[in-house]
This record gives structure tokens, sequence and C-alpha cells, in this order.
């Protein structure tokens, strides 16, 4: 009987079967890793929120767990093993996310206890977030980065070691484009973060059942029956890797993974003053670059003397500046602007396989991928602190792609030093590679049956999984009041119905004490349990409106003079209200309108659930309206029609509990609302800041209004919610006024205007213009947050 020749190849170094197995494998494990990331940060946000510090806290964990899962797998790699152990690595992930899906929620409760106050510490929720995104997260995703390593030991030569990493590395990117795509777009909304957790987790399971039906003695790394390497053999010239040239390979690793992240913030920052942030548009973003780091990683070894126009692209992308003219809005124009970043970030992804295929030496192929893949992570954690905590505040978007050109200069000149700008020399061509056979170590039939995992094992994973959301239910957080909770695309909404004290009247406006009650509905989001996006009082909302909120001081504006319902015959005002969310600014501009004026309102809000939350539980929506859902805010105003204009234009847009979105902070975006104002008209804005009107946060959007209205920017302090201030922009050089026969309950509103209104100095408290190119909103919100912390 003829000896059995192993298993067929294919020119690269895959086996058929192996091939057809390991990028699958590989592409479900990429999808659960993204699906992980982003429901971690939901699971906890009704705890820590979804501040940057919180971000960057989740990404720092998800890739510092891959990069050890890395040198873990490395290791295993070379030790040899079967797919039991790579089975087993997937059954334990797969069990440990389930349990996280039921757990999470009571472990960040613990973490960040409710009863603590409703305004939490800020470093409890940056300590917070950071272990329980460790203990939740951390265990599944190492065994994520474990895989890599050895799937590409599976079936790897030391002559297709590059292009293995390639394919190995571009299947799991494409899986992660895939989760980029759906998991906040779709399956967030559709079954919560938890659910979300249970389907990484039958994701995992899918991977170890596709791999226990495979025999393990034809899965399992291929074991050379070859000699070492023979310095004195022509095949063998340049074999043994200097210790220089591992240097130079790691130092081009770290360079290009901090650059490769560099890149991708400041697209996304880019990007958004023409595009907005929506979750299409930032997923169409990631997804591009994500894309363009698929096609790197697969194909770019066969491009290598194209790897310094890494150099050339990144430096055009910061040349190019901030994406704020007219021109093209739609999908595709966004895909070519966010190109311009991609292409950079195409040869980027060549780097990692390029350097594998410098390195790998026979029976060391996982060590190589470990340390390579390892330390290019490694980079990308400096990358998520460095970017949106230092590089973009500080120097803005600009500056920050000429930091990654240069990083990336250096990684492409160190990959040169390393041996990967240039095929290894192996005295033999391609194709003779190519056709030679493997020499493959006889294996023991009865070593094999032993090893083969039970198909049961993985089956019974994904039994466990799927029965377990059935015991998923109710909300993740729980307030008194509270009558529904929803995860929607952009946050987690509780609907809480509770009493609350307000202003009593009295005879003054300022006089009055806080011995009323007033019973209202409230849309929470997150971890405060202090904000709200929209509130209507249940029993006396015609009376007392909002209780002296910032929605009757915004609303105000429609009675300055000059305006429509100032004049005998100035018609309905105009207003445009960019953060629509549940409709309250808009009920208390219809409730005082004068008789059959009611204001003709155009609103926009960017996240759909909540308006369906307002309608369901706060009532029908004011007639008069044109509300554009689901886009942001920035973008839908400049679609409108060019001559369309208003005699009101009120933003009250925030993020993530406490930040303004910075694209709605600039001056540019201010200048864009002038134009689009009557002569008559004013900008009003809504901010609030630990600090008040001393808040640099607050000074610096009042400098920017300031900016784009020639000086005419002033504040309005209100005296019943410490901390809120109306920043207001006005055509008219005098200041604003209120006119004659405004409505009587907007008399606190109007008093606080008339008594306390100031303009706004330019340069004062140290103030800057914010910018396209530079806004560091969230930086500034959280230093205020961060200042009164300290005091107390």
């Amino acid at each position: 009987m003829a000896s059995d020749p192993g298993p067929r190849r294919r020119s690269g170094g895959f086996s058929r079967d192996g091939l057809s197995l390991v990028l699958p494998v590989a592409f479900l494990a990429g999808f659960a890793c993204l699906a992980v990331e982003f429901a971690i940060v939901r699971l906890c946000a009704p705890w820590f929120g979804q501040g940057t510090h919180v971000w960057a806290n989740t990404v720092a964990v998800v890739l510092s767990a891959l990069a050890l899962g890395y040198g873990m797998g490395g290791r295993l790699a070379d030790r040899g093993g079967g797919t039991s152990m790579v089975v087993g690595l997937l059954v334990f992930g797969a069990l440990w996310l389930t349990g996280a899906a039921h757990l999470g929620a009571e472990l960040a409760q613990w973490l960040a206890p409710a009863s603590i106050g409703a305004d939490r510490p800020h470093p409890l929720s940056l300590f917070g977030s950071l272990a329980g995104t460790a203990v939740l997260a951390g265990p599944p995703l190492l065994v994520m980065g474990a895989l890599t390593p050895i799937l590409v030991a599976f079936r790897a030569t030391r002559s297709t070691a590059g292009r293995a990493s390639g394919l190995v590395g571009a299947s799991g990117t494409l899986g992660g484009l895939l989760g980029c795509a759906l998991v906040p777009m779709a399956l967030v909304p559709a079954f919560g973060s938890r659910g979300v957790l249970l389907v990484a987790a039958a994701a995992l399971g899918i991977a170890a059942w596709l791999l226990s039906v495979v025999d393990a003695s034809d899965a399992g790394p291929v074991r050379r029956s070859t000699p070492p390497s023979d310095p004195s053999d022509p095949s063998e010239v340049g074999a043994p890797a200097s210790r220089g040239a591992v240097t130079w390979a790691l130092v081009a690793a770290f360079a290009c993974g901090v650059a490769l992240t560099l890149v991708e913030f400041a697209t996304l920052r880019r990007l958004a003053p023409r595009f907005g942030s929506d979750i299409g548009t930032w997923a169409v973003t990631i997804g591009t670059i994500l894309a363009m780091s698929v096609l790197g990683s697969a194909f770019g070894l066969s491009r290598r003397w194209l790897l310094a126009f890494a150099v050339v692209w990144i430096t055009l992308a910061g040349l190019h500046g901030v994406s704020t003219g007219p021109g093209d809005r739609t999908t595709l124009g966004l895909v070519g602007h966010a190109l311009v970043s991609g292409l950079g970030v195409y040869h980027l992804a060549a780097v990692p396989p390029l350097l594998v295929q410098a390195l790998s030496r026979r029976g060391r192929v996982g060590r190589c991928v470990s340390s390579i893949y390892g330390v290019s992570t490694l980079g990308n954690v400096l990358g998520c602190y460095l970017a949106p905590l230092a590089l973009l505040p500080v120097l803005g978007t600009r500056a920050t792609f000429f930091v990654a050109a240069g990083l990336s200069a250096v990684g492409v000149v160190a990959t040169w030093f390393a041996g990967g700008g240039r095929v290894p020399a192996t005295g033999r061509s391609r194709a003779a590679i190519a056709q030679a056979p493997a020499s493959v170590a006889s294996v023991d039939p009865a070593a094999s049956a032993s090893r083969r995992t039970p198909r049961w094992v993985a089956l019974a994973t994904l039994a466990v999984t799927g029965l377990s959301a059935f015991a998923i239910g109710g909300p993740l957080r729980r307030d008194p009041g509270q009558r529904e909770e929803v995860e929607t695309a952009y946050s987690t909404i509780r609907v809480v119905e509770r009493t609350e004290a307000g202003p009593a009247p009295g005879p003054a406006p300022l006089l009055s004490d806080w011995t009323a009650s007033h019973r209202g509905r409230f849309l929470g989001f997150d971890e405060d349990t202090t904000s709200y996006q929209s509130v209507r009082l249940s029993d006396d909302e015609n009376t007392a409106l909002t209780g002296g909120r910032y929605y009757e001081h915004l609303a105000l504006g429609a009675w300055f003079a000059g305006q429509p319902w100032t004049r005998p015959d100035g018609g309905v005002p105009r207003v445009l209200i960019v953060g629509y969310c549940g409709g309250s600014l808009h009920r208390v501009l219809s409730i005082t309108a004068p008789a059959d004026r009611a204001p003709r309102v155009t609103g926009i809000e960017i996240d759909p659930r909540v308006v369906e939350l307002a309608r369901k539980h706060l009532g029908a929506l004011p007639p008069g309206l044109e509300l554009h859902v689901g886009v942001d805010g920035r973008a839908a105003m400049a679609a409108l029609p060019a001559g369309e204009r208003f005699d009101l234009i009120l933003v009250d847009a925030y993020q993530r509990t406490q930040y303004v979105p910075f694209h709605l902070s600039t001056v540019e975006f201010f200048e864009a609302c002038r134009r689009r104002l009557t002569p008559n008209g004013a900008l009003g804005i809504n901010s609030d800041s630990e600090m008040g009107a001393a808040g640099r946060l607050v000074r610096c959007l009042a400098e920017s209004v300031a900016e784009a209205f020639d000086g005419r920017a002033w504040l309005v302090p209100n005296a019943l919610y410490p901390g809120n201030v109306a920043i207001w922009g006005t055509n008219d050089v005098a200041a604003p006024r209120v006119a004659s026969g405004v409505d009587p309950r907007l008399e606190t509103a109007a008093f606080c205007l008339d008594r306390f209104l100031v303009r706004y100095l330019r340069g004062a408290g140290g103030a800057f213009v914010l910018t396209d190119d530079r806004a560091p909103t969230e930086w500034l919100a959280d230093d205020a947050l961060l200042h009164v912390e300290d005091g107390k």
C-alpha cells in the first residue's frame, strides 16, 4: 500500500481543508472581538457612562488582552497540539462571555453603587470602567488573541508565513468590519448589550464546532521532519535572524501600530464637520478604513516597494485638512474622503505580514507572529490614549495626521532594516517552492484519535449560550419610578416618573422658594440620574412649564425685541432646533405662543428611538413640526434648502451625557448658523458646566460665538439651576431684550435675562476659538468636572 502523501496543498502552503476552516474561524473571532468591545461599553454605560475615558479604557483593555493573547498563542503554536487545544480555548471564551452577559450588570453596579449619589465621581467612573472591562472582557479576548498565531502556524511554511499571517489577519479584520457595521446599528437596538455578548459567544461556539468536525491529525500544526537550518546550504542563505533585525522589526511594528490608530481617530474627526457623527457615518468611515486594512493584510505583501507611500498618503490626508466646505455629502462621497486616509492604512496593514515573512524560521512561525502582532497591538493601545486625550485636543486634527505620518516613516525605514522590504533569499524560485511537496512527520492514527475533540463539547457550548438567552430579561438598571428602559444605537434611555421640588411663585421671580412639587416624566440616559434629554410635567405643565429649566430660557428668544411675536403683523417665528429630543423645547414655545401664532419648527434629532419613546410616554408632539430623525444636526442643517432662513436657531445637543459634540461647537458651525438667520434672528445654545459661566468650556463656546457674530455674544446664567448658562449670538448690534407682552409664565427666564445678561469679553479666562481642526470639548468638560471634584 502506498504511503499517505499527506494533505493536498495549495501553492500558498495551506491544505484545502485547512484553508476552508482557518479563515472562517479567524473571521468569527474577529466579529466576536468587535462585538465584545461595543457590548461591554453599552452594558456598563448605566453606571460608568460612555465618556472618552471609558472608551479609552475599553479599547486599551481589548487591545492589551489581544497582545497578551498573541504571546500566549505563539508559545502554544510552536509547542504543537491539534484542534483540541483551539476548541478548548474557543469553548472557554464562549462560556465566559455567556457568564458576562448574565453577571456584567451586577458587577458594574457593585463597582459603582447608586447609593453614592447621582453625580458619581469621575475617578470612580474611570477606574471602575477599567476594572469592569478587564474582568468581563479580558479573558475571552486573551483567547481570541491567542488564535491568530495558532491559526497561522496550522498551515504555514517558512516561505509562506507572511502570506499566511496576512490572510488570517485579513479574515479577522473582515469579521471586525462586519461587527462594526452590525453591532451598533442593528444588534444593540434589537437584542441589547447582553444579547450582543451572547451573539459573540455563539460566534466562538460555532468556530469551535467547525474545528471539532475535523480530524486533529489533519488540522494540527504541520511538523517538519527536515533538519534545522544549515548556513552552508544555499537554500538557507540569510536564514538566521540577527538580533538587530528583530529589534528593527519590533520598532517597525510598534510605530506602524501607533500610526494606524492615530489615522483612524483623526479621520473620524476630519469628516465629522461635513458628514456628521451619526452612527451611519461612523460605520461607513470605520468600515472603509477596515476594508483597506483587510486588503493591505491580504495583498500588500506583493507590493513591497509601495510601502513608502503610506507616509505620502497620510501626509496628504493632513494637508487635505478638515472637510467643511460645500461638496458631495452622499455615502459615496464619504467613502471617497475616507479613502484619502484609507490608502495609508492599506500600506500600514501590510507591515506585520512583511515582518513575519522576514523573520519566520523553521519551527518558529508562532513566535514570530505573536511578537510582531503583539507589539503592533501595543502600539494601537498607545494610539487609543494618545489621539483622543492628547494629540487631537492639544494639536488638532491636521497635526495628528502629521504625527502619524512621522511614525509611519519610522516604521517604513525600520521595516527595510528588518528585511521586510525584500523576499528572504531561499536559493529557490517561487515556482519551485510551490511545487515542492511538504515533508510531514508521520502521525500515529491512535494518537490522532485520542486528540480528537468530541463534537458534543462545542454543541453543548452553543446549547448553553442559546438557552441562557431565555434567562435574560428586564432592564439593565432600575431607578425608582422607572417605566421603561431602551438601549438605542447611541445610549441607554430610561423613562422615569418622579416628583421633584420646584419653584413656588413669590413676590419676585427669584424670591420664590422650592416648596412646590412637580410630578413629571423624564427621559434620562446612561449613568446620571439627574441629567435628562426631555421632561414633561404631568399635572401643571400649562402653568409651571418645565419648572424653570433651560427650555424656558431658550424659548424666551422668540420674545426678543424684533422677533415676529413682538410685532403685531410679524407672523409666526421660524425656529430650527438642533437636538430636538422629545420635544420639550417645542412644547414650551407652543404653550407660550400668542393665540393662533404657533411657531413653525424644524427639528433635528440624531436618535430616532428617543422620539419614539417621547411619543409613547410624553405624549404627541406639538403641531407645526418638520422633523428630521436619524441624521446629524450639522449635516442635516447643511442639507436644508439654501434660501431657508430662521428667526431662531436653538442648539441643545449633547452626546455621552456631558459632552457637547465637537463639530456643533466650532466657529465654522456658528458661522453657518448665522447665515441661516434673519436680520433680527438669534442663535441660542444650552450649555452646562460644573463651573457655570466660569468654566472654560462655556467660555470657549462663547469665544467661538463671538468670533462668528463679530463680538455679539451674550451669557445668561440660570439662577434656579447653577451651572446652566444660555449663550446667545445675535445679528442685532444691541443687546437682546425682552419685548413687552411676553408670556408671564416666562417671567423667571425674562428676569434672569434682564438682570444677569452680560456681554462676553473676548479672551476672558484663557478661552480660545474652537475650530473644526481643534475643538477639545470632551477635554474641557472633563477638566471642569475634575476641578470641582478636587475642590470637594
